[in-house]
């Protein structure tokens, strides 16, 4: 688990299971690039630095117990607990669904942007059931665009927006794309950047229903083909590319990139 962990160390903080229906985990993480063991005993959390083959280095660097009250809204270090319908995690995870995996919408924690995968597996001789887990960071696409536009020989601007959402989850500019404790991602029509806005009035005024972000994000989810259109403004003409796709497994997003346009 942990060389796995260390594959996709650019995209990847961590990568664990945990129990059902005890709810304990056992996995790996990255703490800046810090590679970490954890595992539960009880309700207890243990975590420890490791080697680089994954071996922990004693004692632990922390320990957290967090008992809760056994319940769903207050389940402490119960992972089972805290995933379940009506769990406090709001992942409503199917345990009965021995075939379940399922992503998270893109979120922020501490000024990162990650996405978690969520999938049921069941030992087929014991019959023991685990829930697997690994958290993406996104960050990365943004530092994907920078490198792309400024290997283009003329102005251009591209960007992600996750169609669920509404949310700016990459961008080539230095737009801030996050609240400013770090810990929400800023809609299309709340990014502080003239793209973006000529972007997200391009969207309102094409199509339905207005004033409706994410229905209408999801309009472009149903279209094939690339959409291109003739923009202007702040004085310059710029041709706009519009385009639906599918990152990784159900990643849906929505990419949009400028580029200067001087015969229109």
């Amino acid at each position: 688990m942990a060389q796995l962990l260390q594959q996709f160390q650019h995209t990847t903080m961590d990568t664990y299971y945990y129990t059902y229906p005890d709810g304990l985990a056992f996995g790996y993480q990255y703490n800046q690039s810090l590679l970490q063991y954890f595992y539960q005993d009880n309700l207890t959390y243990f975590t420890f630095n490791c080697d680089s083959n994954g071996a922990p280095y004693y004692p632990p660097v922390a320990i957290d117990y967090t008992p809760g009250d056994g319940t769903v809204s207050n389940p402490g270090n119960n992972n089972t607990l805290q995933n379940a319908p009506g769990g406090n995690s709001g992942k409503g995870i199917n345990y009965f669904n021995d075939s379940y995996e399922s992503f998270s919408s893109v979120y922020a924690q501490a000024g990162i942007l990650y996405k978690s995968y969520y999938a049921i597996a069941v030992n087929g001789v014991t019959k023991e059931k685990v829930v697997f887990v690994n958290d993406w960071t996104i960050s990365f696409l943004s530092g994907q665009l920078k490198s792309v536009v400024d290997s283009i020989p003329f102005p251009m601007f591209a960007g992600i927006v996750e169609i669920d959402t509404g949310s700016v989850v990459g961008t080539s500019s230095n737009a801030n794309i996050l609240s400013a404790d770090g810990s929400d991602i800023l809609e299309l029509n709340q990014i502080n950047d003239p793209f973006m806005s000529d972007f997200a009035q391009y969207i309102n005024d094409t199509f339905q229903p207005k004033g409706n972000l994410t229905q209408q994000l999801s309009v472009i989810a149903h279209t094939t083909q690339t959409l291109h259109c003739n923009r202007k403004f702040d004085g310059k003409n710029w041709r706009l590319e519009l385009k639906y796709f599918l990152l990784a497994v159900s990643l849906t997003f929505c990419g949009l990139s400028r580029r200067r346009h001087s015969g229109i």
